[in-house]
């Protein structure tokens, strides 16, 4: 898919992970590996019928954090066959985003994160932040300037989604994204009402 879409002259963002338990994989995987998953029982067993804090050791969890970061390497590593290319170096993957939705990454998590794909493993991208501050907001963190500077010289991009659309939070993100002076991109919204006047937005 990444050797297509480099002829085709498209530019991937590769989420390294997802808040929910899709068929793709997601957070439950690496907390299930080392028993800390806490859907037994749950509806359905979806993340989409818990309190999203319940996944908070995702990114707190040394153990966890340990796997996750060696599966990130063994990503970024692969080398294409198709190519002889290893992902890390490919330009048609624009950014490695941090993950699909999540709702409570921590700031250092997410600083750690990206210093790891940048300066550990060398990538060639940029690095996109995956929180989804339209539902939990932005880190308490970037208050300080010291914090936001270190934020700031790993981040290259902030993303969000909207299920639906609020226009409202969608321009109180906006200019704190502005005022954070980091680019940023909404990579899905849909409206729920099939009757919204879509052309207004």
């Amino acid at each position: 898919a990444v050797f297509r879409a480099g002829q085709l002259g498209l530019r991937l963002v590769v989420p390294l992970t997802n808040e929910w338990n899709y068929q793709a994989g997601g957070m439950q995987d690496f907390l299930g590996w080392r028993g800390k998953s806490d859907l037994d029982g749950v509806e359905g067993n979806c993340t989409c019928n818990i309190d999203q804090h319940k996944q908070d050791q995702f990114f707190t969890d040394p153990e966890v954090v340990s796997d996750f970061k060696e599966y990130v390497s063994v990503i970024l590593n692969h080398v294409n066959p198709y190519t002889g290319i290893a992902y890390k170096d490919d330009p048609t993957i624009m950014a490695w985003e941090s993950g699909n939705e999540l709702y409570f990454p921590t700031f250092d998590w997410t600083v750690s994160l990206a210093r790891y794909i940048k300066e550990e493993l060398g990538a060639q991208q940029l690095f996109m932040d995956g929180r989804m501050v339209s539902e939990t907001g932005f880190y308490s963190e970037l208050a300080e300037p010291d914090m936001l500077a270190e934020y700031q010289d790993v981040v290259d991009i902030l993303s969000d989604h909207f299920y639906p659309m609020d226009v409202d939070k969608l321009l109180q993100m906006s200019a704190k994204a502005k005022e954070y002076n980091i680019p940023f991109i909404i990579g899905e919204f849909g409206w729920l009402d099939a009757d919204a006047d879509v052309l207004m937005f």
